[in-house]
């Protein structure tokens, strides 16, 4: 398989142009088994197919979801990685940030959806699985950072395949309105610097315990742990920084990234909490959103 990459200038991507009469037949039949719920002998189909013609995207995007589909996760893994080796897209990315929640592996999976959204910041299914991903993990860390729990691990949110290989964008794709330019490295500098200091700014709210400037920082798309509500999450965070009778937040090894359109940063960092009654050194990942010129916060994350 590994002598045949100029086979694959032919079976461009997601194009998937036939290189002989019976390729794309072979594929759509796997494709309709596997919409028949009968995965194995998709997976036959395949290999077949694949025998004839060593490295074709189409097949083996296809051949992961017919392993996955018979839990065969970690095969479909080993497919997933060869093909992002070969042809990286947002869909090949998903899939695999999919698998790695289903072993358990969130950082890994998060690093892939992002990966998916600075190669192509319009695509959506990404941005809904990262959510899906932080909220769970935010959930397990407040238990552990806030109330002093014992550690837990997140609830494996109920993240979906994609199972389509979509056309790639085209040498001149057209832009819309609704498609923002990418920023110049010195733009996503400038804007990296002010995530950062909007962290900072934030553990100086905690730290003086007004609520209110506390909570000005959290975006109304912030997705509260346990699946209360984002009124019941305020109430609980007004309670549990006026009660303590001192709180100190300090900051170090901060680091900051944005997204190339400018409107998702990760700003990273080793939190040191203490108070009267608890105190505690974390590593934690805020994730913000660019809304009217300000950094806000939509998910975080506590942990390793």
């Amino acid at each position: 398989m590994r002598h045949l990459y100029g086979f694959l200038a032919f079976c461009i991507l997601s194009t998937l142009v036939p290189c002989a009469a019976s390729a794309q037949p072979n594929i759509d039949q796997a494709i309709t088994l596997l919409s028949e719920n009968k995965p194995d002998q998709a997976e036959q189909i395949l290999r077949d197919f694949l025998d004839q013609n060593p490295g074709d995207a189409n097949a083996l995007f296809q051949l992961s979801i017919a392993l996955d589909s018979q839990g065969q996760t970690e095969s479909a893994l080993e497919v997933l990685r060869r093909l992002n080796k070969q042809h990286s897209s947002p869909e090949v990315l998903n899939n695999l940030a999919v698998l790695e929640v289903r072993l358990g592996r969130y950082k890994v999976a998060t690093e892939f959806l992002i990966k998916a959204l600075q190669t192509d910041e319009r695509y959506a299914k990404a941005y809904d699985n990262l959510n899906q991903i932080y909220g769970a993990m935010a959930s397990a860390a407040y238990q552990n950072a806030l109330e002093e729990s014992a550690s837990k691990q997140p609830n494996i949110p109920d993240l979906k395949l994609l199972s389509n290989w979509q056309q790639a964008p085209a040498a001149q794709p057209v832009v819309t309105a609704a498609v923002k330019k990418k920023l110049s490295k010195t733009e996503l500098e400038a804007m990296a610097l002010q995530a950062g200091q909007t962290a900072i700014d934030w553990a100086k709210a905690w730290s003086s315990q007004k609520a209110e400037d506390y909570l000005s920082f959290y975006s109304n798309e912030f997705k509260p742990p346990d699946d209360i509500s984002f009124a019941e999450w305020q109430q609980q965070r007004r309670q549990r920084l006026t009660s303590p009778r001192f709180i100190n937040i300090q900051l170090s090894k901060l680091d900051a990234v944005v997204l190339q359109q400018g409107d998702l940063a990760k700003v990273s960092f080793f939190q040191d909490y203490r108070s009267n009654s608890f105190k505690q050194v974390s590593k934690k990942t805020l994730i913000m959103q660019y809304e009217n010129k300000v950094w806000r916060i939509i998910y975080e994350q506590s942990g390793s």
